[in-house]
C-alpha cells in the first residue's frame, strides 16, 4: 500500500497514475472518484483482501487520523505501507485554468 500525502494541486493524483501504476494489479483508490472516505475504506479492503492487487491512496491524507484508518487496514493484511509525502511550494502547484 501508497498512501499518497500533499495538499490540492500538489501532483499526488499524476504520480501515482503515471508513475506508480506500473501493472494491471495496482489499484488507485480516490476519494474524487469514489464519493466518500467510506467507499474508499471499503474499496481498500476489498481490494486487498484477495491479496493479489496493491493499493495507492490518492487523496490528500493531510492529517495523523485519516493517514490511520489506512495504515491500520495494511496491518490488519500483514502488508508493507509507505507513505509518499508531495512536498511542494504553493508557487509549483498546478491550478486548472
Amino acid at each position: 500500500m501508497i498512501i499518497m500525502v500533499g495538499c490540492p494541486a500538489s501532483g499526488k493524483s499524476y504520480f501515482a497514475a503515471n508513475k506508480l501504476f506500473c501493472h494491471d494489479r495496482m489499484k488507485i483508490i480516490n476519494k474524487d472518484t469514489l464519493g466518500s472516505w467510506h467507499k474508499c475504506i471499503t474499496k481498500t479492503s476489498k481490494y486487498l483482501s484477495n491479496g493479489s492487487v496493491s493499493v495507492v491512496i490518492d487523496n490528500t491524507n493531510l492529517d495523523i487520523k485519516t493517514r490511520k484508518q489506512f495504515i491500520d487496514i495494511a496491518k490488519s493484511f500483514k502488508i508493507s505501507c509507505r507513505v509518499f509525502l508531495m512536498k511542494v511550494s504553493k508557487k509549483h502547484q498546478t491550478h486548472p485554468t
